[in-house]
């Protein structure tokens, strides 16, 4: 797994949906040729959006998270909530839902809950569930 950053996405993956967050790359398990060794996926952030969809450095960071919570639940071929069993928590406060007052504790695996966030700003509403439904999809 490889984790890069490029200040904005390329023109060919901005479509309909808006400017994407991040992209994933497949990679290449193909290792016939000695030229062109096997890689693996790669997850690929794109600075400018995120930092436009973020008030604070603390949204900012729950942005990222989110970002890399949903790209890599789609390279393994499950939701969001299986990497992150608090992922939705934050989305719910976001859109206007409201979470228990006093959430079971945390088991392995989970991390502490996050603070609430204030509105989104940035080009586009919230799509779907999440925040980073306008990603672009790696090629393959």
């Amino acid at each position: 797994m490889e984790f890069a950053v490029q200040e904005v996405p390329d023109a060919e993956i901005v479509g309909d949906d808006g400017v994407p967050l991040a992209r994933t790359v497949r990679g290449s398990p193909d290792t016939s040729d000695p030229g062109h060794p096997a890689t693996g996926p790669r997850i690929v952030l794109f600075r400018r959006p995120l930092l436009a969809r973020a008030d604070d450095e603390d949204e900012l960071s729950e942005l990222v998270f989110d970002v890399v919570v949903e790209e890599f639940a789609e390279i393994l071929g499950v939701e969001p909530e299986i990497v992150d069993p608090g992922y939705g928590e934050v989305l719910a406060l976001l859109a206007g839902g409201t979470t228990p007052q006093d959430p079971p504790p945390a088991t392995g695996g989970t991390h502490p809950p996050r603070p609430p966030l204030g509105p989104l700003r940035g080009p586009g509403p919230l799509r779907g569930r999440s925040r980073c439904r306008s990603r672009g999809r790696g090629a393959g």
